[in-house]
């Protein structure tokens, strides 16, 4: 039995004797608060989406089927150890129990769904996770160097800074120079022949920068924002563990971010290289490898369409990975390892270190990770399994056939990156380059450009008097580095629409003209010198399909200003073009566009008329369809709200929560989702209760189940 209360702001906090009943209430809640999101992505990831959504899903149950993440799951479920199998089968039960029960679906079904399975729950885990991977960016990645050869790709690849703010050790620098890619060039050239995440961010403050002596730990995971919200605030606790935090729809426990009454957890994305791509010579039924033909593991099945005839698909498979494009392998650490067995260790974990030893067994995502423990600790480490293998795998897809680019195992887990209590008092993560060159593995090949680093430990550092409350004024920063690089070139830059810029400090506010300007301005450098390079290939750019090329075309508008505010020679300047020049028609350019936009009326391009979040209803529901809000921010700014360099200004990923967790007093922390919306908007975070008798005083409603 698990007993259910809902606090004041409809959080469920699930208490059970038993681990089994607290995962059970689990799986209850989760059916009760987001049973449609949690059946579409189950759909999604075993590639039944079109079952719901008619043709239009197609598309995405093709590349679902081929991933093959529901046949990946069905074998790790059987190899289990008791304790994780309990925990993923108590969830189903819980899940299963309120289906029997409610009479009242939600609106978007038309038909009961089908019973829920534990291999359902790690189907869905993954398919939040197999996007975030690098396979799409090396796959533009290789078809730019196809196009336009090895040197113009290492052009638009270039450094994103001179010197590159790395985690650790926290606060170093480290010089980054094309000499730094020099050695790849000749890998790349072999492959190609001369015819030439994100914006999440966490940190941690030691009790030696806190007003109370003991840590703080706070961030914000950046994503699209989805209706309802990708993350679920819950609370779970029973003998075992008593812990609360952001959980995943669909799935048990509280994989990223949470605490129990001893130790916080928190992550952001790495941006590892855990995919690989593998061209495969093919011929009917079988593939090369290393000079022998192997038969291809096939699967013929059925995709049904719901309004429309069935669509017969067939899946193959080599021994890199199934077949995601013609010819093309799909080699992924998440579909040769499982780690699920951190799951619940995690949640009884008692300090940083015993955290750290759970996750061993983590796999994929690859996070940065940070803890903090009430005993003052706190910690970092690059959680995740990372495979070895040849450079080139790294760039863009590589020979399957030759047995060149074969994983050599993976990077051990003492030798991951990691640190505890550095002398800073602070540890901050980004998105941004985790190591510097003398780290002896490769990790990945691109990171976030490390402004928001940059200003989240700049602001950590001048105070020593940190508070839960005083934090979530970080999350609100909007001051951006990128504009203060540009202002410092206004003297070079010519045309309307410089007074606006003239007038304004770099702080991307919401009720301001002068963002709007700014963005547009970068916006078309980005263009004018990708344009040369890349040629006919821009437009493929510039596509909301093209996932890898829209990535390099972001890459390139953070690389442009930095090149102009450095006055750099060659990279992505054209021959016979000077950064001022190329500035000042930008600008011509970009307030040319805005009044096409948005009428002539300059004052009218207010930031938050024209950077607007619209999340959108998987189904496009209006009734369950939110009222888009103008934002704040940028793609540079720790409140960070990203948009596609070359579209219009709409708002694509923001942040899905933010939580500040007081380790003096577990009281004092807070969070907020955009389900939440007055609460997020306004960057107020509310209670997150943790105190059961403070819990059951103010529940506004309790139950029992199981």
């Amino acid at each position: 039995m698990a007993e259910i209360f809902r606090d004041p702001d409809g959080i469920a906090h699930v208490r059970g004797h038993t681990a089994a009943d607290a995962f059970f209430g689990q799986g209850w809640v989760h059916a009760q608060d987001r049973l449609f999101q949690m059946d579409a992505d189950r759909h999604r990831a075993h590639g039944r989406w079109a079952e719901i959504a008619g043709e239009a899903g197609l598309p995405q149950d093709r590349l679902w089927r081929r991933l093959g993440v529901g046949a990946t799951v069905a074998a790790e479920y059987h190899d289990l150890p008791d304790e994780a199998r309990e925990m993923f089968d108590a969830y189903a039960a819980g899940v299963n129990a309120y289906l029997a029960q409610t009479q009242e679906l939600p609106p978007e079904y038309e038909a009961r769904p089908e019973a829920w399975t534990p291999q359902d729950s790690m189907a869905v885990f993954k398919a939040r996770h197999v996007l975030m991977g690098v396979w799409q960016a090396k796959l533009w990645r290789g078809r730019v160097a196809a196009a336009v050869g090895p040197v113009a790709l290492m052009k638009l690849m270039a450094p994103l800074t001179p010197e590159e703010r790395l985690i650790l050790p926290p606060g170093a620098d480290e010089a980054i120079t094309q000499a730094n890619l020099a050695a790849d060039l000749d890998y790349l050239r072999a492959a190609f022949p001369e015819t030439e995440h994100d914006g999440s961010n966490n940190w941690a403050v030691s009790g030696v920068r806190t007003r109370s002596g003991k840590p703080l730990l706070a961030g914000d995971p950046h994503r699209a924002v989805e209706v309802p919200n990708v993350y679920h605030q819950i609370h779970v606790a029973c003998d075992e563990f008593d812990a609360i935090g952001l959980s995943f729809a669909g799935v048990p426990g509280l994989p990223h971010f949470g605490h129990n009454p001893r130790v916080a957890w928190c992550i952001t994305h790495t941006g590892a290289d855990t995919q690989d791509l593998y061209v495969e010579r093919l011929r009917p039924g079988e593939y090369e490898f290393r000079g022998q033909w192997r038969p291809l593991a096939v699967s013929r099945e059925v995709l049904r369409v719901k309004g429309g005839p069935d669509e017969p698909i067939t899946v193959e498979r080599t021994h890199h990975g199934p077949l995601v494009l013609p010819g093309i392998a799909f080699a992924y650490t998440a579909n040769l390892y499982a780690g699920w067995r951190c799951l619940r260790p995690m949640l009884r974990a008692g300090s940083c270190a015993a955290f750290d030893e759970v996750m061993r067994d983590w796999v994929d995502p690859v996070n940065n990770l940070l803890t903090a423990d009430v005993d003052g600790n706190i910690a970092y480490r690059t959680r995740g399994v990372v495979p070895i293998r040849a450079r080139l795998n790294g760039w863009v897809p590589v020979p399957g056939w030759t047995g060149e680019h074969e994983w050599q195992g993976t990077i051990p887990y003492d030798e991951m990156p990691h640190t505890s209590n550095p002398p800073e008092g602070w540890l901050v993560t980004a998105n941004n380059r985790v190591v510097g060159s003398d780290y002896p593995h490769y990790l990945g090949l691109t990171f976030a450009a490390d402004d928001r680093a940059r200003r989240i430990a700049a602001r950590l550092t001048n105070d020593s008097a940190w508070t839960a409350a005083a934090l979530t004024d970080v999350h609100a920063d909007v001051r951006s580095p990128a504009a203060q690089e540009l202002l410092g070139l206004l003297p070079k830059i010519q045309g309307p629409g410089r007074e606006i810029l003239a007038a304004w400090d770099g702080t991307v506010r919401a009720d301001d003209v002068a963002p709007t300007v700014y963005n547009a301005l970068r916006d078309e450098l980005a263009l004018l010198v990708a344009e040369p390079i890349l040629g006919p290939l821009l437009q493929e750019c510039l596509s909301p399909a093209n996932v890898g090329g829209r990535a390099m075309l972001a890459r390139v508008r953070r690389q442009a200003l930095r090149q102009a505010h450095l006055d750099a020679r060659g990279g992505l300047l054209p021959d016979g073009r000077t950064w001022p020049e190329l500035l000042s028609e930008s600008l011509r350019r970009g307030m040319d566009r805005l009044a096409r936009a948005y009428g002539p009326d300059a004052e009218r391009w207010v930031w938050r008329d024209v950077h607007k979040l619209a999340p959108q209803h998987p189904l496009g529901l209006p009734a369950l369809t939110p009222r888009p809000r103008g934002m704040a921010g940028d793609s540079d700014t720790v409140q960070a709200a990203s948009f596609a360099t070359g579209a219009d200004f709409a708002v694509l990923g923001a942040s899905v929560a933010r939580y500040v967790f007081d380790l003096d007093d577990w009281g004092r922390s807070g969070w907020a989702v955009p389900g939440q919306a007055d609460a997020w908007h306004d960057h107020r975070l509310l209670p997150m209760l943790y105190d059961w008798e403070a819990i059951a005083a103010s529940a506004r409603a309790a139950i029992m189940v199981g």
